[in-house]
């Protein structure tokens, strides 16, 4: 009898973990930004990847893709045609937006609820290539930090000499 209830316990057990198994991993990293530069970060995309990272790319006119999602990522350049800049200046403040179309310009920002309740969004850009390759390398601890924390990752390398900037 014993041995009943336990089969019973343990088969409930499993049959709501495969029920929420979907739930649990319905989350992925939605990365926005055009192919350039998406194709630009792919080191970094790919090292996200390597920590289990579930990441999506969408276009920056895909709104609808994206405006639900819980993490998101804004990548791109201001100048970029059919990049992230209108994107950004919904996400940022209004002086964070001018100074990041100034010239020689680059940072990482991290905001809430930009386009829903809840939504985390990170914003990498600046002028040109170089200011966003340059928010995103000269942030990373930071940008680790919370993307694994979404992710529920140990981020055991931060500090740590010798591991890439991406």
């Amino acid at each position: 009898m014993k041995a009943r209830k336990m089969f019973m316990v343990l088969g409930m057990v499993a049959v709501l973990g495969l029920a929420l198994a979907p739930v649990a991993s319905a989350a992925d990293l939605m990365v926005v930004a055009t192919p350039d530069s998406f194709a630009k970060a792919a080191d970094w995309a790919k090292f996200l990847e390597s920590k289990n990272i579930p990441i999506k790319n969408v276009a920056p006119s895909d709104l609808a893709a994206f405006k639900d999602a819980p993490y998101v990522v804004l990548l791109g350049a201001m100048d970029e045609a059919g990049g992230i800049k209108p994107l950004a200046e919904k996400a940022l403040s209004k002086s964070e937006f001018e100074r990041m179309n100034q010239a020689g310009s680059s940072a990482m920002y991290v905001k809430s609820d930009v386009w829903g309740k809840g939504q985390e969004v990170i914003v990498f850009t600046g002028a040109g290539d170089k200011g966003v390759e340059t928010a995103r390398k000269g942030n990373r601890a930071e940008w680790m930090d919370i993307i694994f924390g979404w992710f529920g990752i140990e981020n055991e390398a931060t500090g740590k000499s010798g591991t890439p900037s991406y």
